[in-house]
């Protein structure tokens, strides 16, 4: 009878105990679901002051976040009250907005979002100790975890992709898009809908089975861009991009997307998502930097043209300095210089620039020209006698000289190689080549030692991802996106991602402490064999990203 009563005591315990942690888990789940995020500003167009999150508290209780703190996977810091506007207090009821802005907020030149739809009221504003929200606010994405003064999650949250430069991120109806309103923000208030409704209230929807459907077999482009004005005279507001409808028939561009190099050809989200828009058989459309947003540098750039279903259908990339007036313009299949810019009508190449560079492409003989033979690839080049004399074109992908004195790197959609020669001295990444020279055989790998060089205008090749195993023969001599974890730092300069090791030419400036073993880290750049394996190098500033596409742990140890 003892040794019952003793088992029915054990049990009792065992159901108290689970039921106590059926009731803490069952807390922790309603508590973290008090908090949503709906905006997020990660790419304005002051990146020193103009960062901010935006949450929504959806909990029944009011709440004070005094004490409370934010942290990304770099930083920690602790929330307090912003003195200018809002409530003027941490605490929150039900529907409040609770806005976490940069400490350098400059309030005189920062009131331009206080309009009849931001009711302060409702909004209580925070900001960090230090000047930046976590270490700042990623353009490509970034995740943050929100703690209460119990040290307990109340909101672990994480977002991909990169706005337009002064768009936010919305969360509207579950949905993530980029603010297609001119202010580029709802700051301080909420959107309760995207599309307009019809006159009997059922919301619009342009495709017929819910799913939009390219209309043109692989290899064709329907649509591309023709001409772009980077740099017009006065204004630069004055900027613009042109499309073309290479086909007979018009061409609905509802839904299609618009994005400079903010965007990767590989990117699901981002861009300028164009509204109503008919593109008519053989015709023009022009899209300007005042409706789109989209602000293209006058040193170089890119433009890419997606479908609706964020899928890459043309793109032009150019690394040089545009004069002020001049346009870049479509010929075919090359680019050109031009003085003469002509919207919403065929181009015309005029310029002595424009005309040098197009004479050299028609007109200029090579010497010698039927010794050189005429191959299929780049990577049927590479299986080639040494000594053998061959015709090779590709895009650039690595500038003259940056990895290898009088060396650069030409792709195209078989394989890539490194070209030598004095005579490529001043060609950039980007630019189309057709090089005349004899093949040959270093210790690793296949290179051409050039003879003459035409060029041909401007091209773009597509990146190569890889965020499993590592690098091999299959990448050699290509421009990849390598994703993975920093195993090893032997410097900023120098580090390993799992088995790969990054180096970076001292040409190259980029933010070297962001470089720590466990990190997440994203590299573009050509994959060269060396005696010590494969390594990857970097071509340019921008290649090198923090990057992760996980949620921060809900449990478990921290990571600051």
């Amino acid at each position: 009878m003892k040794r019952k009563n003793i088992e029915i005591t054990v049990w009792l315990l065992v159901l108290i105990i689970f039921g106590l942690m059926l009731v803490v888990v069952g807390r922790l789940k309603a508590e973290t679901s008090r908090w949503h995020l709906t905006e997020v500003m990660a790419n304005p167009l002051d990146e020193k002051t103009g960062e901010w999150l935006e949450l929504k508290y959806d909990g029944e209780e009011e709440v004070d976040i005094n004490n409370w703190s934010i942290a990304d996977k770099q930083e920690k810091d602790n929330l307090v009250l912003w003195p200018d506007w809002g409530k003027g207090e941490m605490k929150l009821k039900k529907d409040d907005l609770l806005l976490i802005i940069d400490r350098d907020w400059d309030s005189g030149n920062n009131d331009w979002w206080l309009n009849d739809e931001v009711d302060l009221s409702r909004v209580v504003i925070v900001t960090t100790e230090d000047n930046d929200v976590g270490n700042g606010l990623n353009n490509n994405g970034e995740g943050f975890v929100l703690t209460n003064n119990l040290g307990q999650v109340e909101l672990e949250i994480s977002w991909e992709g990169t706005t337009d430069n002064g768009k936010s991120w919305e969360w509207v109806n579950g949905e993530k898009i980029q603010c297609d309103l001119e202010e580029g923000n709802t700051i301080g208030w909420l959107r309760s809908e995207l599309v307009e409704s019809t006159d009997n209230g059922e919301e619009e929807n342009k495709k017929s089975d819910g799913v939009w459907q390219r209309f043109w077999l692989e290899g064709e482009k329907p649509v591309t861009v023709n001409e772009i004005l980077p740099n017009p005279v006065g204004d630069d507001k004055e900027e613009w991009l042109e499309l073309v409808n290479n086909t007979k028939n018009d061409v609905d561009l509802s839904g299609w997307y618009l994005c400079d190099s903010q965007c990767s050809l590989e990117a699901k989200t981002g861009g300028y998502q164009i509204k109503e828009a008919n593109l008519t058989g053989g015709g023009y459309i022009l899209f300007k930097k005042t409706e789109t947003g989209i602000n293209l540098n006058n040193d170089g750039d890119e433009v890419i043209l997606f479908d609706p279903n964020h899928q890459w259908v043309d793109a032009v990339s150019y690394d040089m300095a545009i004069n002020e007036g001049q346009s870049l313009a479509r010929d075919g299949d090359n680019w050109w210089l031009t003085d003469q810019i002509t919207p919403g009508e065929k181009n015309v190449i005029t310029g002595s620039l424009a005309e040098e560079e197009k004479q050299s492409d028609e007109k200029q003989t090579i010497d010698n020209a039927a010794e050189y033979g005429e191959g299929e690839n780049i990577a049927w080049f590479k299986e080639q006698n040494d000594g053998s004399s061959w015709r090779m074109e590709g895009v650039v992908t690595v500038d003259y000289g940056l990895i290898e004195n009088d060396g650069l790197w030409l792709e195209d959609e078989t394989a890539g190689i490194m070209v030598k020669g004095k005579n490529l001295a001043g060609i950039k990444k980007g630019e189309k080549i057709i090089v005349y020279g004899k093949i040959d055989s270093l210790k690793y790998q296949k290179i051409m030692r050039v003879e003459q060089v035409e060029r041909n205008g401007y091209g773009m090749i597509e990146t190569i991802s890889v965020t499993d195993g590592n690098l091999g023969k299959e990448q050699q001599d290509c421009l990849v996106a390598f994703t993975g974890e920093v195993t090893q730092k032997s410097s900023g300069r120098s580090f390993t991602i799992r088995e790969t090791k990054v180096i970076v030419r001292d040409g190259i400036v980029f933010d070297e402490t962001m470089i720590k073993v466990g990190r997440q880290i994203q590299v573009k750049g050509i994959v060269i064999l060396t005696a010590d394996g494969y390594k990857i190098y970097p071509t340019e500033s921008s290649d090198i990203i923090l990057f992760s596409n996980e949620l921060l742990p809900q449990v478990g140890p921290r990571w600051w």
